[in-house]
């Protein structure tokens, strides 16, 4: 009786698990299947006919290199409408000069077109949803792309160093993942959708012949270097939306003279104008508390106001800025860094606030049209943050006259001079001695005297 239970528990154990497992063997089947048709060309499935690839009926899928499974050269192709999935490098460096992609393909592989050096124009359907990492890139005289609604990203260097001059992103599009239209050397202008959330690092790196861009408002992050070296880029404005500019966001962009920031901004990261030439002024925020390092350094800011939110100046913020003559600098800013202002050589004017705790090393070092500014007593400056500048501080007074640094020196000196000339009448026999120690302590006295009420002095 036992056995006969065992039996009949056992059959239903295993009746219950082939039920559980029948849809996952079913599924099994149909992705080994699919994987099968995915993997699986051969020469069977195109035909060459003149200078046109025939890609037969009933195909859903092109896997590997087809120029490596065809003899012959061609310069189009013909889909069929069965096809939904063109594999990675399909048909990578063939000499293509059209492409239309029917209705019906989801997915274009990776590099599946990169280096068709030949190709001009690309329609792509509306029902692909994605496109491999540098689906199109290198093909250089690739000049235009109709892009579908369904996308909603453009991958990673999908057309990265092409020839396209202008571009319409559709909306839809909630992504342009980084360098996906790197180094493309024509393009003009770009039109971006509302539905943009992001645009990834290097975007449009390297655009030289961009000389606009309009911003979406609802976008949320754009990462860094994103225009950085667009030489033609003349004027962008940042949305509300934004809170942070990257690191070398437009760094290269030598005739950019316009930029707005919004009142949203708290961060600009490191070297984000740097090298931006033709910029000469902008309005930082009173939101902003961080500017990062060489943020517009080599610029061609020639005033600049720092808000009181910004409570440190980053080391070569503004260096090299040859054409920088005002700086203001707002109470409630703490540090100045060193070489923040290194090398501002046309720099006559700084305005320092009473909440300035400390002025680091270099910081104006060679600032050499800088002569009289007020620093209040209790800031501390550190030793040679007014180097090869003609600035003397003194007794917590800054003042720019060689004469009185001469003094310094002479004064004490003569001093001493008497006074020993005095005792060597009352004492003649000490003479040498005495005469020879005061000059010396006479010299290192005014030495220390020197140092301390430089700019390069401890207070």
């Amino acid at each position: 009786m036992s056995r006969k239970l065992s039996k009949t528990i056992l059959r239903q154990v295993v009746f219950l698990l082939l039920a559980c497992l029948s849809p996952v063997i079913a599924n099994a089947e149909v992705d080994m299947e699919t994987e099968k048709n995915i993997q699986q060309n051969d020469k069977n499935d195109f035909i060459i006919q003149g200078d046109t690839l025939i890609v037969r009926e009933g195909v859903v899928a092109i896997a590997g290199r087809v120029q490596d499974m065809v003899k012959g050269e061609f310069r189009q192709v013909l889909f069929p409408k069965s096809l939904i999935t063109i594999g990675s490098y399909s048909f990578y460096g063939a000499s293509l000069q059209s492409l239309q992609i029917p209705e019906g393909v989801t997915e274009i592989g990776e590099k599946a077109f990169g280096s068709c050096a030949d190709l001009q124009t690309v329609d792509l359907p509306e029902t692909l949803k994605r496109m491999g990492t540098s689906a199109f890139e290198f093909c250089r005289n690739l000049t235009s792309v109709r892009l579908p609604h369904s996308l909603e990203v453009v991958s990673n260097m999908a057309f990265s160093s092409t020839g396209l001059q202008t571009l319409e992103i559709p909306e839809g599009v909630m992504e342009i993942e980084p360098a996906a239209f790197d180094h493309c050397l024509e393009l003009t202008e770009i039109r971006l959708p509302q539905s943009l959330k992001k645009i990834g690092w290097r975007a449009f790196d390297r655009c030289k012949k961009l000389k606009s861009v309009d911003i979406p408002n609802g976008i949320v992050s754009l990462e860094g270097s994103l225009f950085s070296n667009c030489e033609s880029l003349e004027s962008i404005r940042i949305p509300q939306s934004i809170t942070t500019l990257e690191m070398k966001m437009f760094s290269g962009c030598l005739v950019l003279k316009k930029v707005v920031l919004p009142e949203s901004l708290t961060a600009i990261n490191e070297s984000a104008f740097e090298k931006c030439e033709g910029l000469t002024s902008i309005d930082l925020p009173n939101s902003i508390s961080v500017i990062g390092r060489g943020s517009f350094a080599n610029s061609g800011i020639t005033k600049v106001q720092l808000p009181s939110s910004l409570k440190n100046v980053e080391s070569e913020i503004f260096s090299n800025c040859s054409a920088l003559t005002e700086v203001e600098i707002l109470e409630g800013v703490e540090f100045i860094n060193n070489s923040a202002f290194e090398g501002c050589s046309s720099l006559e004017k700084v305005t320092f606030p009473k909440s300035l705790k400390r002025i680091e090393d270099g910081a104006f070092w060679g600032c050499v049209n800088l002569k009289d500014v007020q620093i209040d007593k209790q800031t501390k400056v550190s030793y040679e943050a007014f180097k090869e500048s003609k600035v003397l501080r003194t007794g917590g007074k800054v003042i720019g006259n060689f004469v009185v640094m001469l003094l310094l020196i002479l004064v004490p000196v003569a001093v001493v001079c008497l006074f020993a000339a005095g005792f060597h009448l009352f004492f003649p026999w000490g003479k040498s001695f005495l005469f020879g120690f005061l000059s010396v302590a006479a010299l290192v006295g005014a030495y220390v005297i020197y140092w301390i009420n430089t700019p390069g002095g401890i207070h």
